[in-house]
């Protein structure tokens, strides 16, 4: 590839922050999410066994992705499920305070 090649090569929209970077590259939950579950599931007593393999299937197939628009959370293996917040930007003008004189 020429340098002309490269420098014309087309950016993506999230570089040059690495914090950006690492949330985007977040696909799967965090193992703790796993032993809450699993302490939920206790709690719920002789329902145990059917709590826990309801939450452990859905842990395993929990998805996260991040995006330009926002976050998408998705999970199940038969009935699958999925939530997308979309983030909008909200421009607020603040409005001058007018205080009378006393």
């Amino acid at each position: 590839m020429t340098a002309d090649a490269a420098s014309k090569a087309p950016v993506p929209a999230s570089s040059g922050n690495d914090a950006d970077d690492r949330v985007r590259a977040l696909r799967r939950p965090h193992p703790k999410l796993f032993r809450y579950y699993f302490l939920f599931s206790l709690i719920t007593g002789p329902a145990f066994p059917v709590v826990f393999t309801i939450l452990f299937l859905r842990y395993r197939t929990l998805n996260y992705r991040f995006d330009d628009e926002g976050v998408t959370m998705s999970w199940g293996a038969v009935f699958k499920r999925e939530i997308s917040s979309v983030f909008r930007a909200c421009w607020f003008r603040p409005r001058a305070v007018r205080r009378r004189p006393k």
